[in-house]
């Protein structure tokens, strides 16, 4: 079975079981505020980070990358696609390959 998340149901669903909140999650939704999910997300994120040793360069805004070469370099396997690269004081999504 395809279960298919969006970013929000993630950090509701996070949210729900860390704080053990025994409530069903349309409720815990309307409780949250974007703010509060995307500062949600940010933990997930870093916790999956450090259990499985994965490298968000490139994935979000605050871990852009220099060049898509650095990206790669860093990241050997990412796929081609669209990658947060900083260009000089200015921060873009930019396609990259290898």
């Amino acid at each position: 079975m395809l279960l298919l998340l969006s970013i929000n149901d993630v950090a509701i669903i996070f949210y729900a079981v860390v704080s053990g909140q025994n409530l069903p999650l349309k409720v815990i939704a309307n409780c949250l505020s974007k703010a509060d999910q995307r500062e949600i997300l940010s933990e997930v994120l870093q916790l999956l980070q450090s259990e499985f040793n994965v490298n968000s360069i490139g994935l979000a805004m605050q871990h852009a990358a220099a060049s898509c070469s650095e990206l790669f370099t860093i990241a050997p396997l990412r796929k081609p696609g669209l990658y947060w690269i900083r260009n000089g004081a200015s921060l873009t999504k930019m396609f990259c390959e290898k």
